[in-house]
């Protein structure tokens, strides 16, 4: 009796354990070749008839408003809801370039909208820039219930602009490891998006990052990895460097913004004396209760002038961030 028990066990314990090794491979896998992670779109010709640009940086969240990364329940009105507020959002601003961050282009948490494509046709941002960054099968978060697992990602990171994108490309940056392997195995890559974009007789370089959320000693050395690549860009060309970097403004023990002020000639869109004198005007997260400023805006000041920056409180909910915007000349 007690060797029949022993069997079963043994039996079903063999059967949950392809379970996982079917599941990890499958799960962990994605949907499209490398060669299909950096894309852009049919260049469309712009001219500005003033001299003076705008470019904001805004982590969308996936749409999914102070729901991101929670367990909750939301339906398909509730995105189309928030992908209505979010063009009506960009056309109220009328910025010249959008850098996003956390953006899907066919995900099942979504509702496989395709989100940047929705900003091309629906605004007057119409040369696109993508760069994937999660492309998983099956992504079991959050962990509980089942029910509200992401499922199939396809999600990264875009630049929108009136002006035609001349170049795009990205880089991987440092994994966590402090995690085991299995957790990089479905987490996202997090990347460098470098895009160059002509506006009128100018290039214009945008670095648009999205660092590392959980591990300081790993966004650190993302950060020394972003310095490098913008300090070889800024000895010949304007560059504005923004994104999601994660880091609280206010945290003075880390080294992730203090190693991006290294850089070449290098300035804050938003100066720390600025954002002392009035913080709460400058938080980015979150958009329901804003108590901190993880959202930035950098640019090389020897090649671009900054005119004003901040942060729009009028973008609502429709992400869990509030997106920053810099009005520069050259």
């Amino acid at each position: 009796m007690i060797k029949s028990i022993f069997k079963i066990f043994i039996s079903l314990l063999s059967i949950f354990l392809v379970f996982i090794i079917a599941f990890y491979f499958y799960g962990s896998s994605g949907n499209l070749q490398d060669s299909d992670y950096i894309t852009t779109g049919r260049e469309y010709a712009y001219k500005a008839s003033t001299d003076t640009f705008s470019i904001m940086t805004y982590n969308v969240g996936y749409l999914s408003g102070m729901s991101n990364n929670k367990p909750v329940k939301t339906g398909l009105d509730f995105f189309q809801e928030n992908q209505t507020g979010l063009i009506e959002f960009i056309n109220e601003s009328n910025a010249d370039i959008i850098a996003f961050q956390e953006i899907d282009y066919h995900s099942a948490r979504s509702f496989y909208a395709n989100q940047i494509d929705s900003v091309r046709l629906k605004t007057s941002l119409n040369n696109i820039a993508n760069a994937v960054n999660w492309d998983k099968k099956y992504v079991p978060f959050p962990y509980w219930p089942i029910s509200r697992h992401f499922g199939e990602i396809l999600s990264g990171q875009s630049i929108a602009s009136k002006f035609p994108v001349k170049s795009n490309e990205a880089v991987v940056l440092s994994k966590r490891d402090d995690v085991a392997f299995y957790y990089n195995s479905f987490y996202l890559d997090r990347l460098l998006q470098i895009s160059s974009i002509q506006i009128n007789n100018r290039l214009l370089y945008i670095m648009n990052v999205h660092l590392e959320a959980f591990n300081e000693t790993t966004r650190e050395k993302q950060a020394l990895q972003v310095l490098s690549i913008y300090n070889e860009l800024a000895d010949e060309f304007p560059v504005i460097l923004l994104g999601d970097f994660n880091v609280n403004a206010d945290n003075t023990n880390e080294e992730t913004i203090r190693h991006i002020l290294k850089g070449k000639s290098i300035s804050r869109a938003i100066s720390d004396e600025v954002y002392q004198a009035n913080k709460n005007a400058f938080y980015t997260y979150s958009s329901e209760k804003p108590s901190r400023k993880i959202d930035y805006i950098f640019y090389s000041k020897d090649r671009i002038n900054l005119i004003n920056a901040t942060v729009l409180s009028t973008a609502g909910q429709v992400s869990d961030h509030l997106p920053v915007l810099m009005f520069f000349t050259f």
